[in-house]
């Protein structure tokens, strides 16, 4: 297999390197994008990429050279060499993890966040990187045949690359590829959950690599040893027990605590509580159908109409909102009044109840006719006064916080006269006995001394611009 991808003469590129600079571009895409979703720079980003991919380079060249001194104590110029192979993956994870560390400490940054962000881009990178293994003729396993690598379904250009001086090896290098693919969909599957702890992933990363490189170490024979053991196997080891140790350790604490989508969860939090907000203003369909489909169970709408609502014979509505009722001698404003309110309303129900007892029904309003100029002529004054002995004692000038508007204002025809309004700290007294006949001119007199009255000519031909109603006497 040709080992050389370009040759341009003056300098040759190998397909170790594409496949190695590939894994590195398709895991920085991967992390640079997980970093926008937490509001971090890519400034920040990009500086924190590049130099943990060279320390993490560093760290792989220096941790294979080490287990390998023999061989590059007697060729130190090849140390350098690194397209030749001979990256340790484990010296890549422990430089690049330790620079870090070291950099989001010097930024502020959490470190178990990064050490998350970074895991899911790492883990694509070395499934893209194991494939430098493949044109190297490295990084594989025992001798086999021909049918048995049929017989598990590789591919044929893959084992015709595995077919080394003359022999057939087990292509590991494809084992770790494509547990390394799977388990970056695991961890992008799992690193949408909404209630992940920060270091859980990188938790995961450690324990899903460490375990099939375990048993796939056990099946290479390049491995690097110290002693009789095999150190990739060691360090999985360790990887393992640290993965678990960061995986579990959130499990105790509160369920929106250390939360590794914290800005997502309180930014998805706010949008459903508008969205709850919103539709809560809005009503209820199915309430709506209900009340169509049950007309009986629904609320009768309010009439509008003033013709048809119940109001006393004697009182009329005019446009303006103001009560006037011919048997007073003062109107009382509707509606909320600046200063009493209240006390407007009460009266108002004061004055409505006593003439809603005494309505009588339609067909017994029609049999009795309403009394003619005449016949309210020949009733004394007496009678009308002590029809009202309520109203006559109740001060009927409103106050100052009820006094109507300008607009509301009675005109000067409709003033009623000095004489009949009572005073406003001294309340109508009741009349003991009848003061005289209006109609046969009889002399009014004072109630107590029994002395005739000195008052002015009677009117006694009223016209109908009399305020207080036909019938009634204009002084």
């Amino acid at each position: 297999m040709n080992r050389i991808a370009i040759d341009l003469g003056f300098v040759q590129i190998y397909w170790y390197s594409i496949c190695i600079i590939l894994g590195m571009m398709v895991g920085m895409y991967v992390v640079l994008r997980e970093a926008k979703k937490h509001n971090i720079g890519d400034t920040t980003m990009t500086n924190l990429i590049f130099y943990t991919i060279v320390a993490a380079i560093i760290g792989a060249r220096l941790y294979y050279v080490v287990f390998n001194w023999g061989y590059y104590s007697k060729n130190f110029l090849e140390i350098f060499e690194i397209w030749q192979g001979g990256l340790a993956i484990h010296g890549a994870i422990l430089f690049g993890g330790s620079y870090l560390f070291y950099f989001t400490k010097r930024h502020n940054l959490d470190t178990l966040v990064m050490l998350d962000i970074c895991s899911v881009g790492l883990i694509i990178g070395q499934a893209f990187g194991r494939w430098g293994n493949f044109f190297n003729q490295e990084a594989h396993g025992g001798e086999v045949t021909l049918e048995h690598l049929q017989g598990i379904g590789i591919p044929k250009f893959i084992s015709d690359g595995m077919l080394i001086d003359g022999k057939y090896y087990e292509p590991t290098f494809l084992y770790e590829s494509i547990w390394c693919i799977f388990g970056f969909v695991l961890l992008l599957v799992l690193r949408r959950r909404k209630y992940n702890k920060t270091g859980q992933i990188f938790g995961l990363y450690c324990i899903w690599y460490s375990a099939a490189r375990f048993f796939i170490e056990g099946m290479r024979t390049d491995s690097l040893m110290l002693g009789g053991i095999r150190m990739a196997q060691l360090v999985s080891v360790a990887m393992f027990g640290v993965g678990l140790f960061f995986f579990l350790r959130r499990f105790r604490v509160g369920r929106f605590d250390y939360l590794y989508n914290q800005d997502i969860v309180v930014q998805q939090d706010s949008q459903s509580n508008e969205k709850r907000s919103i539709l809560g203003n809005k009503p209820n369909k199915k309430n709506l159908s209900k009340t169509k489909s049950n007309p009986k169970e629904a609320k009768p709408a309010e009439n509008t109409n003033a013709e048809d609502n119940i109001m006393p014979n004697s009182l009329t509505l005019p446009k303006d909102n103001v009560v006037v009722n011919p048997n007073i001698s003062d109107s009382i404003p509707l509606g909320p009044q600046p200063g009493n309110a209240p006390k407007a309303k009460m009266e108002l129900k004061d004055l409505m109840a006593p003439q809603q007892n005494a309505q009588q029904p339609q067909q017994q309003m029609q049999a009795n006719p309403a009394p003619t100029k005449k016949s309210v002529l020949k009733q004394p004054l007496v009678n009308n006064q002590a029809a009202m002995p309520q109203q006559s004692a109740m001060p009927l000038q409103p106050t100052v916080a009820q006094q109507p508007t300008m607009a509301q204002q009675p005109t000067m025809a409709q003033q009623p006269a000095m004489a009949q309004q009572p005073a406003m700290a001294q309340p109508a007294m009741p009349l003991q006995q009848p003061l005289g006949n209006i109609a046969s001119g009889t002399p009014l007199q004072n109630v107590s001394s029994g002395n005739p009255l000195d008052l002015p000519l009677i009117n006694q031909n009223p016209t109908n611009n009399n305020p207080q109603g036909p019938g009634f006497p204009r002084i």
